[in-house]
């Protein structure tokens, strides 16, 4: 029986066109098939992990010609695939605004109160709802507490706890967990026609993220990105104090721009120090990034693990000033001079 409900959890899965988190499309689907879907749901995991793309798949479950499941082919399916549906609305965080405006939750709310156009319900999807100011937030209350009967509101968050208790209460939580690598590149394979060598890396490169993958797919500088990222580390590492400056200079811009690439890289240096951590502990499976096996043996001989622990609680500690609007010059000249140091010709390639 359970290898049954495996089974159906799969095809719900693929049906959905979702990779992985089988038991949360599950029970989506479940809903839909009893008619106990809620109002409002919350959607939790880590940036990347496919929250939007399943709050659309939900969208096209709702108001599919054929539903349970959606076919994915009828004309409601792909309009709301293409977004061009009049009746599904998506909100998200604005380039260089730093909070979801109480202007757009007004807007929210007179479009929900509206009947469907074309479709059954109407779906508004507002993504990082972590991002709300405290004034967008405490105005969505209210569609909370008294939710139209045709409109669905889907939340989506990688930092649950950061929205308000009050919010968080008047939605069903569905939580998405980083996928095992193997399933990606099964999917990245199957359902995307990617060649298995190519699905393997773009699998490595997510870290149990989907979204990185196909986002990297789009887009392959992202994976030089990443290589390149890695490799300005080792750099720094190597270098002496005026060095390390010299290069913090060329890391981190002037000001608040490209605070997301910065945040980005820094997620590229957590990684590698996590996999060092392993390294050092005797435990070479599961690195986030296996090619750099080398380096990471390397590192080990000169790096300890007590440095290697407090060298991650600084990463962490200059992602977090960064996510708060910190200078990014004076954050990462810091953390560059509060890593540990190894001589570069070690690892020299």
């Amino acid at each position: 029986m359970a290898s049954q409900n495996t089974e159906h959890a799969g095809q719900h899965s693929l049906v959905w066109n979702i990779i992985g988190n089988q038991p949360a499309v599950s029970a989506l689907q479940q809903s839909l098939t009893q008619s106990r879907h809620a109002h409002a749901y919350l959607f939790v995991g880590p940036r990347g992990v496919g929250k939007t793309a399943l709050a659309l798949a939900f969208a096209q479950a709702l108001n599919c010609a054929e539903p349970n499941p959606p076919c994915g082919t009828c004309s409601q399916c792909r309009r709301i695939k293409q977004r061009l549906h009049p009746d599904i609305t998506a909100i998200a965080l604005e380039e260089g605004q730093r909070e979801i405006s109480i202007d757009k939750v007004r807007d929210l709310q007179h479009s929900l109160h509206l009947q469907p156009f074309e479709g059954v319900y109407r779906v508004t999807v507002i993504q990082d709802a972590n991002r709300l100011s405290n004034e967008a937030a405490n105005a969505l209350l209210k569609t909370l507490e008294e939710p139209p009967e045709k409109a669905v509101l889907v939340l989506t968050s990688a930092e649950e706890e950061a929205l308000l208790t009050t919010i968080r209460s008047r939605c069903r939580r569905v939580a998405l967990y980083p996928v095992p690598r193997p399933v990606i590149e099964q999917a990245l394979v199957e359902q995307h026609g990617v060649p298995p060598d190519q699905a393997e890396q773009l699998a490595v490169y997510a870290r149990g993220l989907p979204g990185k993958a196909l986002a990297a797919l789009d887009n392959p500088g992202l994976l030089g990105a990443l290589e390149g990222s890695l490799g300005t580390l080792r750099t720094l590492l190597g270098a002496d104090t005026p060095g390390r400056l010299e290069l913090s200079q060329t890391i981190a811009p002037a000001g608040t721009a490209g605070r997301e690439e910065l945040l980005l890289t820094m997620t590229y240096w957590l990684d590698w120090w996590r996999d060092l951590l392993l390294v050092e502990t005797q435990c070479e499976a599961g690195l986030n990034y296996p090619q750099e096996l080398d380096h990471y043996r390397a590192a080990a001989q000169q790096i300890d693990l007590q440095q290697c622990r407090r060298a991650i609680a600084a990463a962490r500690d200059a992602s977090r000033q960064i996510e708060q609007n910190a200078n990014p010059r004076l954050v990462m000249d810091v953390l560059a001079l509060n890593l540990p140091r190894y001589r570069q010709a070690t690892i020299a390639e």
